[in-house]
């Protein structure tokens, strides 16, 4: 949406629903949701789930404690959810299963390097994907 929003402003078009914002306005927009999605959201998520809790069950329990970690954060992510499909329980459980696996795949990252920061970096990179592209 952005992305259209640009090429039209570059263009020089109208959107038939409203006047489109300044560029820069929308450049400004887009480094406020970078730095939220990134140094707030995956940066706290990140240090909490990776350094945090899948620091403990690793210790505890090894590899299940990887599997134990990705479960609670895709459970972590289940309000947000039901709010965003209204309460649609089986587009929740589609985004539980997407989460679930986007958890195995940060925790064995952070499994195989250590490092909190590229776990960091991988997640706020996919926050920032524009919801267009995701189901």
């Amino acid at each position: 949406m952005i992305g259209l929003i640009i090429a039209m402003r570059v263009e020089g078009l109208s959107s038939s629903a409203a006047q489109l914002p300044p560029v820069s306005k929308v450049a400004r927009l887009l480094l406020i949701s970078f730095l939220i999605r990134v140094f707030i959201i995956a940066l706290w998520e990140e240090f909490a789930n990776r350094g945090y809790i899948q620091n403990r069950l690793q210790a505890a329990w090894g590899f299940p404690g990887m599997i134990v970690a990705s479960l609670l954060f895709a459970t972590l992510h289940i309000p947000s959810s039901l709010i965003e499909y209204n309460n649609d329980l089986l587009k929740a459980l589609f985004r539980f299963m997407e989460v679930g696996l986007a958890g195995f795949v940060l925790g064995y990252v952070y499994w195989k390097t250590r490092s909190v920061l590229i776990c960091i970096a991988i997640h706020g990179l996919n926050n920032f994907i524009p919801q267009e592209f995701s189901p």
